[in-house]
């Protein structure tokens, strides 16, 4: 056999490419084909200093496809990691999927408030209303107030 493994899929579970999220914990999940038998896989999983590889368990191992799992990895709030599963079949040939990336983010925005400044006055209903959606959150809002 000298053909690679043929198809490592990501399995819906991943975050998608390029994903915000506010979970720290991650699951990698990747389903690998091959012409006779599935060894081994591993994640690389990289931010813009270091370079991680973590073994995957292998369900299937031996078998021509197989599914990979790495659960619980922790990683660091702030950071944009991108990661790739490599996989080999048992006489050593290998093949890498497609790069991802998934950005750690659980800073809270801040929104500030700006009141009127000098000697202006403002005496007006206002009605307002609308949605807004920032990675993954909706705030849904109405008011109608009597500003003066």
């Amino acid at each position: 056999d000298a053909t690679a493994p043929s198809a490592i899929t990501f399995v819906t579970v991943n975050p998608a490419n390029v994903t915000y999220t506010n979970n720290t914990t991650v699951t990698f999940n990747a389903t690998v084909v091959d012409a006779v038998r599935i060894g081994s896989c591993l994640l690389e999983l990289n931010d813009s200093v270091n370079a991680n590889n973590a073994s995957m368990t292998v369900t299937g191992a031996g078998t021509a496809s197989g599914y990979c799992t790495l659960a619980n990895s922790t990683l660091v709030t702030g950071t944009n990691y991108t990661y790739r599963v490599w996989a080999n079949d048992t006489v050593g040939n290998v093949a890498k999927s497609e790069d991802r990336r998934v950005i750690i983010d659980r800073t809270v925005p801040v929104v500030t408030f700006v009141t009127p400044t000098g000697n202006n006055t403002y005496s007006t209903i206002v009605n307002l209303s609308g949605n807004i959606t920032f990675f993954n959150y909706s705030i849904s809002f109405s008011s109608v107030d009597n500003i003066a």
